[in-house]
């Protein structure tokens, strides 16, 4: 029997995630904050989903989770870290309470996550974390939002190396723009405005499956986004000439109000 975790499973990823999975054969553990949304999830996906609701910025649910796959008799063989916060604005109008979100959900909880899950997960398991595009691209008015994006990729990058051939095999899977409740009215608008392409969450989630078949420690979702990130890593100059062409269109819509 095939064990899989999901974070986020409440939100498009994370449910869309859930769904291939359960759709592939896989009996999947669902963990987000929303305890409504998770049961109808799970009544969705049929009896093999199980419904955890858990705060994960909460620094007990970790061990909650913990304890909850050791009472089952399988081996996890997938975590897929899909939680995720994002607040747009230019960096001097962000308040304390936004950075911390992001870098307590986006960063710190798959790491502490990871942490107290490793004596469950083997060489035979793989994790999964959903990072995203601005991981890698530094985008204006997600500076907070890319920094914990980048935290994440690195420690992905990290912990491939720190497992080595008997531990567990890390993948980082950074989508582009995405449509899901995630965003705000403000960033539709800044998309549509300035042409971007938006995925839907099976997009997301197809993608995943095709990196699970394959042996890639990274899968980075559409086109241009794939040559910026390259770019970004040898010829940074490029990256920013391009983007500062659209810095005057972010800034107009990061001073926005958010629209009901």
């Amino acid at each position: 029997m095939k064990i899989a975790i999901v974070t986020g499973a409440s939100g498009g990823i994370g449910a869309a995630i859930a769904t291939r999975l359960a759709e592939a054969g896989w009996v999947v553990w669902l963990v987000a904050r929303d305890a409504a949304k998770l049961d109808a999830l799970a009544r969705r996906l049929g009896s093999p989903a199980h419904a955890l609701p858990l705060d994960l910025c909460d620094p007990e649910a970790a061990a909650v989770l913990l304890d909850a796959i050791r009472a089952q008799p399988y081996p996890v063989q997938l975590l897929v870290n899909a939680a995720g916060t994002q607040h747009f604005g230019l960096l001097a109008d962000q308040t304390d309470a936004q950075l911390d979100a992001m870098l307590a959900l986006n960063l710190a909880a798959p790491m502490r996550l990871i942490r107290t899950l490793w004596p469950v997960l083997g060489a035979d398991s793989t994790v999964v974390n959903v990072g995203s595009v601005f991981g890698s691209i530094g985008f204006p008015g997600f500076a907070g939002y890319c920094a914990s994006k980048g935290g994440l990729r690195v420690f992905t990058e990290a912990l491939a190396r720190e497992s080595g051939r008997d531990g567990p095999r890390f993948i980082h899977l950074a989508p582009r723009a995405v449509d899901t409740a995630l965003n705000s009215s403000r960033v539709a608008a800044l998309n549509s405005a300035l042409g971007n392409q938006v995925d839907t969450p099976d997009t997301v989630a197809d993608a995943l499956m095709r990196t699970l078949a394959c042996r890639h420690r990274e899968a980075v979702i559409g086109w241009p986004e794939k040559l910026f990130f390259r770019l970004n890593q040898l010829l940074p100059g490029a990256v920013d000439g391009a983007i500062g062409k659209q810095l005057a269109i972010v800034r107009r819509y990061a001073k926005e109000k958010d629209h009901a």
